[in-house]
């Protein structure tokens, strides 16, 4: 006989790691670790149970390599939407915060496109992101599926060179987003990260999990 999917209503935070094009990222191996052994967030708990979890997706290596054909674009987008739909399942009462790097954050964002009703993102953390500049915020904002954007914007940042015009994808891990939702929508330079960087905002990452948005500068 089928069960049904186990579901954890005790998690408060599902913390989510979308990987890019690279799936043993070393730097987003370690965030994951940091996260994971802190005691602030990952170990944090309440009347002995543990309040948050920390999800990695990862779609695979040969996925990864050949994600630049419209095929496997679509491919990834979809496999990201069912994990994104697992994960809001399993953990009804979670706040979801979606850390997504580079080609993550190009899957993810086409999710949003076309599969958004299956699942929920409270906080979403753009990292080098590929993700068109002019990208429809207002109204994914205002139907509820996204509560929050923080796009780090890379001083140093190089790959959206090769990611605009090689694989027609956008820039706004470099210039930022146009629609910014009535302030939702946060645009955060960093003058000195380049694309793999983005560790040196790991204060600024719990901040967002801890939902102390007044403590991050939108520029360095």
């Amino acid at each position: 006989m089928r069960r049904e999917l186990k579901v954890y209503p005790n998690i408060k935070r599902n913390i989510i790691l979308i990987h890019g094009i690279r799936t043993h990222n070393r730097v987003f191996e370690e965030m994951r670790d940091r996260l994971i052994k802190d005691k602030e967030i990952g170990q944090e708990k309440y009347h002995g149970q543990a309040v948050n979890w920390v999800t990695t997706i990862n779609y695979g290596y040969l996925l990864a390599t050949l994600c630049w054909t419209r095929f496997m674009k679509n491919l990834v987008s979809d496999y990201i939407a069912a994990r994104l739909a697992i994960s809001t399942y399993k953990y009804p009462e979670a706040r979801k915060i979606v850390f997504a790097h580079s080609y993550g954050s190009y899957a993810l964002a086409q999710a949003l496109l076309t599969q958004r009703e299956n699942f929920m993102v409270d906080d979403l953390v753009l990292l080098g992101s590929v993700v068109d500049q002019h990208f429809p915020w207002n109204n994914i904002i205002e139907e509820g599926y996204v509560k929050n954007v923080f796009c780090y914007l890379g001083g140093r940042e190089w790959v959206q060179f090769f990611a605009y015009y090689l694989a027609g994808m956008g820039r706004s891990g470099k210039y930022g987003f146009h629609e910014v939702a009535q302030g939702k929508v946060r645009n955060i330079m960093r003058k000195t990260w380049g694309h793999s960087e983005f560790l040196k905002g790991y204060e600024d990452f719990k901040n967002i999990i801890r939902e102390r948005y007044d403590r991050i500068p939108l520029s360095d």
